[in-house]
């Protein structure tokens, strides 16, 4: 059962674990959508109809870089993630299903330090509503009586859609934007290690309580980054967003996801022997465009 599976990453998700397994989307809606055999909306869910299922896999939240953090976006931020996981747990109960739960980096403080699961600053600003959203959210599924769950700390996802469609808007003018001096880091997964990643955790059956961070090994700079994205499109020219617009233009949200480091590495999944086939962004960006 995959809850929040018609977004950017579910449907492609969906596309990839529909080789080997029956699918169910969890929707508001009784919409049919591609890749899914059958759908069951929220009002149909119950104790009976999600103990059919062996493994849901919870992808809801609205998108965090979508607007500017005005306080109502923010709410419906942090409650698009906490009510839906919340019951879910409650509906898992003590039943012999096991809990995939998105998550994200944002567990992690900002720094150049390389953080593991293992090993990581716990030097959190309390201003920090990227670490707020994830300490909450997390905190519905670790609290928990579950027997069996799995948490999924995803970076920048990098696909044929969601940043990169917005990094990309404006090739087609030749021009490109670069966010103040670009040095800051960015920790990111390909699409498609992403849905390898969740494949592999499946097929290994890794559902003993653990947290895994989906994440490239390599982070790369924002100057990196639309450096090989101008090679590989019509853009002739990289501008410069200079910090000042940046926090004028979008606030708390452009000083966290935008101006902000991040150094996260997947410890438990390389340890695991997962290989990636994206290790550097070049090659998930030659991938996409």
């Amino acid at each position: 059962l995959i809850a929040g599976g018609s977004g950017f990453v579910g449907t492609n998700l969906a596309k990839h674990l529909s080789q080997k397994h029956s699918l169910t989307l969890l929707s508001r809606s009784s919409k049919q959508i591609e890749s899914f055999e059958q759908t069951i909306t929220w009002d149909e869910l119950n104790e009976s109809t999600i103990a059919k299922f062996d493994i849901v896999i919870n992808l809801c939240g609205y998108n965090i870089g979508q607007k500017r953090w005005s306080k109502s976006v923010k709410q419906k931020i942090v409650s698009s993630r906490i009510e839906p996981t919340t019951r879910l747990v409650g509906l898992i109960g003590n039943k012999d299903i096991w809990l995939m739960n998105a998550s994200a980096i944002g567990f992690y403080s900002f720094s150049t330090d390389k953080q593991t699961e293992e090993k990581y600053l716990k030097i959190y600003d309390g201003n920090s509503f990227s670490h707020q959203i994830v300490e909450q959210w997390e905190k519905v599924v670790s609290d928990s009586s579950l027997a069996k769950y799995t948490i999924l700390r995803f970076g920048v996802v990098i696909g044929d859609g969601g940043v990169l469609a917005k990094m990309t808007m404006t090739a087609k003018f030749g021009v490109l934007t670069k966010f103040a001096s670009g040095e800051q880091l960015m920790t990111w997964v390909s699409l498609h290690d992403l849905v390898r990643a969740f494949e592999f955790v499946i097929d290994n059956n890794f559902s003993q309580k653990q947290t895994f961070n989906l994440t490239a090994p390599h982070p790369t700079s924002n100057a990196e980054m639309v450096t090989v994205i101008k090679e590989l499109t019509k853009a002739k020219a990289i501008l410069t967003i200079p910090e000042f617009a940046i926090k004028m233009l979008f606030g708390e949200m452009g000083e966290e996801l935008l101006l902000s480091n991040q150094n996260i590495y997947p410890k438990r999944l390389i340890d695991k022997d997962f290989v990636f086939d994206d290790e550097k962004v070049e090659s998930a960006l030659v991938r996409c465009l």
